[in-house]
């Protein structure tokens, strides 16, 4: 069975981060996935879950990824992305302060059978807790601007 990567890369983002839709995670992602991401890597499915989706989406629950460009072949996709969400709980580690934070990055992603089962991103996570730990007086914490 062909699945459409250039559908399912843009699908991820906007059901399973943007919608929260736990059901569709759960569909989309290979049990057996390993992922790289900034701070390490990830193996299985529940241990993404558990130390990435859940702590990030608790800590930005208005998460909002805006998908700019995907470069997609039979079962890779490569996309570039840019966040904006309100960090409001301390399941990352800083303690929040209720404002809003913009960032972006990139995403690859590898699938096998309609399912992700590789992924890497790549974006700079530790400009974003430092942004976050340090930031000043001002409402906003925008990453996607050179300063």
């Amino acid at each position: 069975m062909s699945h459409d990567v250039a559908a399912l890369a843009p699908e991820w983002f906007e059901r399973v981060w943007n919608r929260c839709d736990k059901k569709r995670l759960h569909e989309t992602i290979h049990p057996m996935c390993f992922g790289t991401l900034e701070g390490g890597s990830i193996k299985k499915a529940n241990a993404f879950i558990e130390k990435r989706y859940r702590p990030f989406l608790g800590a930005f629950p208005d998460l909002h990824i805006e998908v700019i460009t995907i470069i997609a072949n039979e079962n890779e996709a490569f996309v570039r992305w840019r966040a904006v969400g309100t960090y409001r709980a301390d399941t990352l580690g800083v303690e929040p302060f209720g404002d809003q934070a913009t960032f972006r990055g990139i995403t690859w992603q590898r699938y096998q059978d309609g399912k992700l089962i590789e992924g890497q991103d790549s974006w700079n996570q530790n400009a974003l807790f430092e942004a976050l730990s340090t930031r000043s007086s001002v409402s906003r914490v925008d990453l996607t601007k050179k300063h």
